[in-house]
């Protein structure tokens, strides 16, 4: 595959890594143990979202394949423009290195400055029984080591 890639003007840039097979049985539990409550990520499942960004370079270069490695190390809720967010946060100098790769490319993270981390799922409003569910996970749910790649997942038409 050429590393460079030619994006369409006026579309924005989206790049995530899905985690390999032994990470997502090791993601299991959090799915296993889930809130009737939460809705889960949509058709892409359990990912890493690297870089989503309106503002792009005229061509891309891909850095060579590899695995990216992190440790999940903890949930919290983050509020969307129409949900509530659970996160499992990420310690991967690894994917904080690739958002900085397309950084300096001239992409821009929507979200400043940017935090590795998996969506778990969605609460549709904010209530108590989504920290509460989080706080769970917090007390139950070990560190994890995870390892996500080597492809990248890359959508160019996105707004």
């Amino acid at each position: 595959m050429d590393p460079r890639i030619s994006l369409p003007s006026g579309a924005g840039f989206y790049c995530w890594v899905d985690p390999d097979t032994q990470s997502l049985l090791n993601l299991g539990s959090i799915r296993e143990r889930t809130h009737p409550l939460v809705t889960h990520t949509k058709s892409t499942g359990l990912h890493v979202s690297v870089i989503y960004s309106y503002q792009q370079p005229e061509r891309l270069v891909l850095p060579a394949p590899r695995i990216y490695r992190a440790v999940l190390t903890g949930y919290e809720v983050w509020p969307s423009e129409d949900r509530m967010v659970i996160v499992g946060l990420l310690d991967s100098p690894d994917l904080e290195a690739l958002n900085a790769h397309f950084a300096c490319l001239g992409a821009v993270h929507t979200f400043d400055p940017y935090v590795p981390h998996i969506t778990v799922g969605h609460f549709m409003y904010d209530s108590p029984e989504i920290y509460e569910y989080t706080w769970l996970l917090n007390q139950t749910e070990r560190p994890k080591r995870l390892v996500f790649g080597p492809e990248l997942r890359i959508d160019t038409l996105w707004r």
